[in-house]
């Protein structure tokens, strides 16, 4: 026990906790702790004293520094208060909120199992305070593991899944993964056989001897020769035995641990990964990139030094003497993958051709004993002998089981220059591929080594970048011509409007145009533009975006130019006899081509930064393609070795000279014109390449000729409905088979009524019989470019595609393909629409070297693939991205009945499994869908969380039902208009790019929205770019209109509609006052109107009691009389009890206008107006104001009133004041007269004022909650009262309302608001039977107002879009 080792010191400064600061000091001091208190006890130590100065001790002078400062806490002993102390001053108050914000920032490390991730997870749970812990742990493994295979998994076992489930599921995945990459690996060191071994190591171990990083054989079966359980060591050939054993399987060490990169030597990746460190760094021991020294297999003897081995290449082989031959070491340069074709090369072996692999590492030539022999029995000529030399395999220590040896002479096949030479040849006990030794290859000129040998043309790819660097470097431009386009000027231009850019991506938006700009192929559009098409944002595998123009519309105008685009049959016959290649790719190909200032309009398009247009030719261009190919072709000048299809240029010849000198005028000619290559695409004197799907090399070109092979792969129908469609395709080539009637008879009897279907040998003979005379070539048509039509037959069942080829020439019209293909599990899952638009881009891609840059026209049975597949269509996510994919080809829908409809059959009785590019589509499909529903889910959400939601919603599960089956409910009437919009993937529905949220979500979606109290036009935008549900705009009207801190700081209401005062019946009977002032001069001014003649006095005065306000009265009363009532606001001197008693005395009634409403007394205050226009003109004039009054109200005494017609004077005193103009006397005007128009004017004047002010009826009743205006006391302070009142009373204009302590307020009806209660995701959910939520969220209809702001001018006519023509909308 004294021998332990001490506990390193902790150092409070350097502490593991990254990013996490304090709560990496508090993690790192448990964990010192822990391994201190483990220390003392295996030491032995229990002395208090002692325990307490070791902790000190070992902690460090810095931890001791700390404690000497910090007050000692309480413990039982002295130790204990140490340790507390420290705990106390590292372990900082655990912050939740942060605690949990880490927890959610964890993720899965490359080297890192899930079980290993669960515990850093737990570990990190300890602090973040989870009501349950397994279950938040479950969900961040979810979300962030690495594997998605795994994630996959997981989803589909829904909300039962339990942490422990998961566990183990991980466990198995990751065990089989790891089982199954094993056994890959091992199958990939026999060249493509499942038994047999091979020298050739695994890429993710350490190769070589002598170490521990170059391990020993595996174990191989003697009989057999298949692998071993071992994979820590894989050679080419079996039965490498131990020294002395006879026919014993050696035994070997197994690999330390699974996943070890041979670059760095680090476990849990591989050498492919792309976050090996060790990838892009140099070694320091051979120089070489790619690996680190530690790693390095080149082994450096020392100067010398006399070594048991020299080297082959870089590995050892031994040089001991044994009966005078030397052990040999036999190695394959194909390391990592099984052999390939470019290893591969055809050797005669005295007339036999065998295939063998080149191996610059072998020292000798090797066949196994079943290729021995073979060729014995071929009867070759040849020396055999036994051998005692021994070979060795890469990194083994145990040599092969060899059976002899023989001599005789090799010729390299298919060369009629080439020497025949003698070579020796080890044959091995066992099974494995023919080796090529190096010296032999040396010979047979397959093989050159050196700095500037040409192996296979590799080393003319250096060449070509050293003399040509400028074509590799960035976007080039054509010099000295701009592309036009050209477009019809009869045809209408259309601006459509931008589609929706969800917020989250509009900053990839932004860089994704501004780096098109510097790149000078787009440029920003400040000028009218005629031509305006979206845009559409597609992501990209590595996290970039692609910014894709819906041209479908703008291409209906651009006339093409019909440049033939040359068929691949045209180019191969011109490659063939060709043995050396090389494939040119250029970057961004039509953005190389500069489009003139007239064709830019067309391509102008509409983002969230404004309009933009392309100055480079651009993809979804319906002429691009042809006008791309005439362009290039004329650049590199096509002739005998160059041809180009688009962008694609392959430089061929029938030596290696002739191919280089081709090569460098073609390199020449790219350079004079400006344009550059994609260096990573590009392919440079190779013997093998692949252009549009076809395989060139010295040997031939290797045609696919698959266009009966679905036909002839189709299963046999197995009801009748299959038969029936069988027969019509049968029917279609029906002229081209001779006797049809006879052969197609007994499948015929099986569509008859009431005939039992019944498979027998007849009808089997029938179907095998008419399935060779339809992939017969006396039915099958030639494509040719001159047809006179051409037509793609496309159809979708719930289990597979079909699609053909058509074309119509000499009045005929002949199939010229079939293809056909099975649906994956995924895919099966797609809606009839769905399935039936895969269908088209799975067969334009089939069948793309036939359509590409051709005017085809498009058939299908399914109705709404027209519109979906049309110029104005806005369909689901999965649909747009497969339009966008269709935008280079240019072809027509055409709906065919489906009774007509041939490839019906292919789709229904096909077992073709989907190729790996289909699988590719898939994914690329099922990618972007998951993107598009991701980037729709808002941050306080997963899109798991919606998922779950929408997979308990009843009516989403209605929906999704409605998708698979085709066929629409009632239940499901909201979404019905937008059904060719919407799609699944998982439990999600999606309507194009947005997420269709469930009821149970739609109350929180909306308040995520709201944050910020934006109002309804900006919480709708908001919404509006990622999800939708029926009648999601309402709802958001209704939540605003709710919203407490909306509602005390909204806009006052509307007022109500004016009431005005009738006409007494006599003058002076009633009578308005107010005081106006104070005026500069400290005095006020008492204003008197009568409600009948308008007719008004004034007193002015310098005190405004009630005392002088009753003495004024008096003195006007004297002279008219005492009237019926008076009016008055609520001024004090107007509400005293002197006020109202001597009105009582008099007996006349006093009515007080609502408070804080000066407009209810209208009359008095607009003379008050027209009383201070005056006073202020003789102010600004420097006249006696008091004498400009009394001007004043004579004229106006003595001028007819605007709304009555006659003088306030003579409605007064019945009789007209005499003025200082000269009148004539008139009639007087009847009571009658003077009250009509009274009435007229009033009622004009009314709808006037109330038109202008958008007043409307209050619908407030007793009993009502609603908010007061308050009076403003600074900045901060809102327009209403926070806390509801109680409306107690209503008269007209006119409420009562009571405040929360039981004051009553008397308030005109403009200064309350009717108070609406906010919902909230407890009490008004969705499902609950409140008046509120059922009117919110269920969809009821309710007659609301929202507030409507003052127009002051006519208002233009709103009409709703078109493309909602086919939407139900609810006002």
């Amino acid at each position: 026990m004294n021998d332990l080792p001490s506990v390193p010191n902790f150092d409070p400064h350097d502490v593991r906790g990254g990013s996490q600061g304090q709560h990496g000091q508090r993690q790192a001091w448990k964990k010192w702790l822990r391994s201190f208190e483990l220390y003392v006890t295996g030491k032995g130590v229990t002395d208090v004293e002692q325990r307490k100065a070791l902790l000190l001790h070992c902690a460090g002078v810095a931890v001791q520094d700390i404690f000497y400062s910090l007050p000692e806490k309480e413990g039982s002993d002295a130790y204990v208060k140490v340790k507390n102390t420290l705990t106390a001053y590292f372990e900082t108050k655990v912050n939740v909120p942060y605690d949990r914000y880490v927890f959610r920032s964890l993720s899965q490390a490359n080297d890192e199992t899930v079980a290993e991730f669960v515990v850093r997870l737990r570990h990190q749970a300890a602090t973040c305070d989870f009501t349950n812990v397994d279950e938040q742990i479950r969900d961040q493994v979810i979300e962030k593991c690495k594997s998605n295979k795994l994630r996959t998994k997981l989803l589909e076992k829904g909300h039962g899944l339990t942490l422990q489930q998961l566990q183990t599921i991980a466990a198995t995945i990751e065990m089989t993964e790891t089982q199954t990459r094993h056994m890959a690996e091992g199958t990939s060191s026999f060249g493509g056989r499942e038994t047999g071994a091979s020298v050739k190591p695994s890429s993710s171990m350490s190769r070589g001897r002598g170490s521990n990083s170059y391990p020993r054989r595996s174990t191989w079966s003697s009989a057999s020769g298949s692998r071993g359980p071992s994979t820590s060591n894989r050679g080419r050939y079996p039965g490498s035995r131990g020294r002395g054993s006879s026919g014993a399987s050696a035994t070997v060490s197994q690999r330390g641990s699974a996943g070890k990169c041979y670059r760095c030597g680090h476990d849990g990746h591989y050498a492919k990964d792309k976050s090996c460190p060790a990838r892009r760094k140099e070694c320091n021991k051979c120089g070489m990139m790619g690996h680190f020294s530690s790693c390095c297999k080149t082994k450096m003897a020392p100067q010398g030094q006399n070594n048991k081995r020299g080297t082959v290449r870089n590995v050892d082989y031994e040089h001991e003497e044994h009966d005078g031959e030397y052990d040999l070491y036999s190695f394959s340069v194909n390391t990592v993958h099984v052999p390939t074709d470019e290893t591969k090369v055809n050797v005669v072996v005295d007339k036999q051709v065998l295939d063998m692999i080149v191996d610059s590492g072998a020292t000798v030539n090797i066949v196994d004993h079943e290729t021995w022999e073979m060729l014995k029995a071929n009867r070759i000529r040849c020396k055999s002998e036994k051998t005692t030399k021994r070979l060795y395999a890469y990194g083994s220590e145990y040599p092969l089981d060899l059976r002899g040896k023989f001599t005789t002479s090799v010729l390299l096949s298919g060369s009629d220059s080439a020497e025949t030479i003698e070579a020796e040849f080890y044959v091995l006990n066992g099974k494995g591929p023919a080796l090529l030794g190096r010296e032999t290859a040396l010979k047979l000129g397959v093989l050159k080594i050196g700095v500037d040998a040409d192996v296979g043309g590799v080393s003319s790819v250096q060449s070509v970048h050293t003399k040509y660097p400028e074509c590799f470097e960035g976007i080039g431009k054509l010099t000295n011509y701009q592309l036009h386009l050209h477009v019809d000027s009869d045809a209408t231009p259309v601006a459509q409007n931008m589609y929706r850019i969800p917020y989250s991506l509009r900053a990839k938006v932004n860089d994704k145009l501004d780096e098109l700009e510097a790149l000078d192929i787009i440029e920003h559009v400040n000028e009218p533009s005629s031509w305006v098409s979206p845009v559409i944002v597609v992501p990209k595998p590595n996290g970039d975006i692609r910014l894709c123009v819906d041209m479908r519309q703008a291409n209906q105008a651009i006339k093409r130019e019909r440049h033939p685009i040359p068929t691949v049959d045209e180019v191969l016959y011109k490659m063939n006899g060709s043995v050396v290649f090389s494939k040119l790719d250029l970057k961004y190909g039509f953005h190389q081509i500069e489009l003139d200032e007239q064709s830019r309009d067309i391509t102008t398009f509409v983002t969230h930064k404004g309009l933009y247009r392309y100055k480079r030719l651009m993809f979804g261009i319906n002429a691009a393609p042809e006008m791309y190919q005439n362009v290039i072709s004329q650049v590199i000048g096509v002739g005998e070795g160059v041809a180009n299809i688009s962008d694609d240029i392959v430089v061929y010849g029938k030596t290696q000279e002739e191919h280089d000198q081709r090569l460098d005028c073609v390199m020449r000619k790219l350079k004079e014109r400006n344009l550059t290559l994609n260096k990573d695409k590009c392919e440079f004197g190779v013997h093998k390449i692949t252009f549009m799907g076809h395989t060139m090399s010295r040997n031939g070109i290797q045609l696919t000729d698959d266009r009966e092979e679905a036909l002839r792969n189709a299963r046999r129908p197995t009801n009748s409905a299959k038969v029936r469609s069988f027969l019509g395709l049968v029917n279609f080539s029906a002229r081209y088979i001779p006797n049809i009637a006879t052969v197609a008879e007994p499948l015929r009897r099986l569509v008859r009524k009431k005939v039992k279907f019944h498979w027998g040998k007849e009808q089997e003979d029938s179907f095998k019989k008419l399935k060779e005379a339809l992939t017969h070539t006396n039915t099958l048509g030639y494509f040719r470019l001159d047809a006179d039509s051409t037509q793609l037959v496309t159809d979708a069942s719930n289990v597979g595609l079909g699609a053909v080829l058509l074309q119509e020439y000499d009045g005929q019209l002949k199939v010229i393909s079939y293809a056909s293909r099975t649906l994956t599990d995924v895919e099966k899952r797609y809606s009839t629409t769905e399935k039936e638009a895969l269908a088209v881009v799975w067969a334009c891609s089939k069948f793309h070297t036939y359509l590409y840059g051709v005017d085809f026209v498009l058939m299908t049975d399914h109705k709404p693939l027209e519109i979906l597949y049309g110029p104005k269509s806005r369909p689901n996510a999965r649909i747009e991205r497969w339009v966008m994919k269709l935008m280079s080809y240019s072809f027509k829908v055409k709906y065919l009945p489906g009774r007509y409809n041939i490839a019906d059959v292919l789709s229904r009785l096909t077992k073709t499994t989907p190729a790996k590019e289909q699988e590719t589509l898939q994914d690329e499909t099922e990618r972007y869908v998951r993107w598009v529903a991701s980037e729709a889910t808002p941050k306080a959400l997963t899109t798991r969380e919606v998922e779950e939601a929408s997979r308990a919603d009843d009516e989403l599960s209605a929906v999704r039902r409605c998708l698979n089956e085709d066929s629409w409910g009632t239940d499901v009437k909201d979404f019905f208009p937008m059904k060719n919009e919407l799609s699944c993937i998982g439990f999600l529905v999606l309507r194009g790019t947005r997420i269709v949220v469930p009821k149970s979500l739609r109350l929180q979606f909306v308040q995520l929205a709201h944050q910020g109290h934006l109002g309804v036009v900006g919480t709708k935008q908001r919404l509006r770019t990622k999800v939708w549900w029926p009648r999601m705009e309402r709802d958001v009207e209704n939540f605003v209109r709710r919203c407490r801190g909306c509602q005390i700081t909204g806009a006052m209401p509307a007022p109500e509609p004016m009431n005005p005062t009738p006409l007494p019946t006599g003058p002076w009977q009633d009578i308005s006052i107010d005081l106006l002032g104070p005026l500069p001069s400290q005095e006020y001014v008492l204003v008197i109107v009568d409600y009948y003649s308008r007719y008004y006095e004034v007193d002015f005065m310098k005190v405004t009691t009630s005392d002088r306000v009753i003495e004024s009265l008096e003195n006007v009363f004297v002279q008219h009389g005492l009237p019926l009532t008076l009016t008055s606001d609520n001024g004090p001197q107007f509400t005293s009890d002197k006020f109202e008693a001597y009105l009582s005395e008099n007996g006349i009634k006093h009515r007080k206008v609502t408070p804080l409403h000066p407009a209810a007394n209208g009359e008095v205050e607009r003379q008050n107006r027209s009383l201070m226009k005056r006073i202020r003109i003789a102010h600004a004039e420097k006249k006696d104001w008091k004498k400009e009054v009394r001007e004043y109200l004579f004229s106006y005494r003595t001028t007819p009133h605007n709304t009555t017609g006659v003088t306030p004077a003579e409605m007064m005193f019945k009789r007209k004041l005499r003025t200082r103009l000269p009148e004539v006397e008139e009639m007087a005007r009847q009571d009658e007269e003077i009250r009509d128009t009274d009435a007229l004017r009033k009622e004009r004047n009314r709808r006037y004022i109330d038109k202008k002010r958008g007043a409307k009826e209050r619908d407030l009743e007793e009993g009502d909650e609603v908010l007061v205006r308050q009076s403003k006391q600074d900045k901060l302070s809102t327009p209403f009262s926070p806390e509801p009142y109680k409306v107690v009373a209503k008269k007209g204009n006119s409420v009562v309302v009571e405040s929360p302590t039981g004051a009553q307020y008397q308030r005109n009806s403009t200064h309350v608001q009717k108070y609406n209660k906010p919902l909230n995701n407890h009490s008004d959910t969705p499902d609950t039977e409140s008046r509120d939520s059922q009117q919110s969220l269920e969809g009821k209809t309710e007659n609301t107002h929202t507030q409507v702001e003052t127009e002051s001018r006519p208002v233009r006519e709103r009409k709703l879009p078109k493309r909602f023509d086919d939407c139900v909308m609810y006002r």
